[in-house]
């Protein structure tokens, strides 16, 4: 049995677990956003996004899109959060797919969407991959509003998540959720 083998314990982990990329630019522990804070934010605007679309004409399930953005981190719970800049992507990945097909006290539902998240293979996953990062970009603003060094945050996640929106066939619509959110659109 690994460190959280209950639920309960993998979720107090999420919830206590604040992000690394935040504390390398001087963000202390106390003000770092956590695994779990940043989960709820991207489930939240993957929702909206995801309604957005639907309004607009586009086929795509809200509920789905935000249960998938909501669980894209839960094998942190195991793996830790482990920042791009160390450059373990491809091992952190293959850790956290080994945790969540092992350890992780998951349903099966619930596991296939963490993987649908990181195959990228629908609409929704895409949804919630751009809400994801979007999340990350608005972390961002508020810490660069407290004199954060987060400059290379808040260009690069918004730039990749209208990447993915515009692949995701939602691209307006994350425009229109932009501006929802008091952030500039792009041009």
């Amino acid at each position: 049995m690994g460190v959280h083998d209950s639920l309960s314990s993998a979720l107090r982990a999420l919830n206590s677990l604040a992000r690394t990329g935040w504390m390398l630019r001087g963000v202390p522990p106390s003000q770092a956003e956590t695994v779990a804070q940043h989960s709820y934010t991207a489930a939240v605007l993957a929702l909206e996004l995801a309604w957005e679309a639907r309004s607009r004409g586009v086929e795509v399930d809200p509920l789905r899109a935000s249960v998938i953005a909501l669980l894209h981190d839960f094998a942190e719970a195991w793996v830790g959060d482990i920042p791009k800049p160390a450059g373990l992507e491809a091992a952190k990945l293959a850790a956290e797919e080994r945790a969540i097909e092992g350890e992780a006290p998951l349903s099966p539902l619930a596991k296939s969407l963490y993987r649908e998240f990181n195959e990228s293979r629908t609409r929704e996953a895409l949804i919630a991959r751009a809400a994801e990062l979007l999340a990350t970009h608005l972390a961002a603003t508020w810490y660069a509003g407290l004199g954060y060094p987060v400059d290379d945050i808040l260009e690069n996640t918004l730039r990749a998540a209208i990447k993915v929106a515009e692949k995701a066939g939602v691209g307006e619509a994350f425009k229109a959720l932009l501006e929802r959110l008091g952030l500039p659109r792009p041009p």
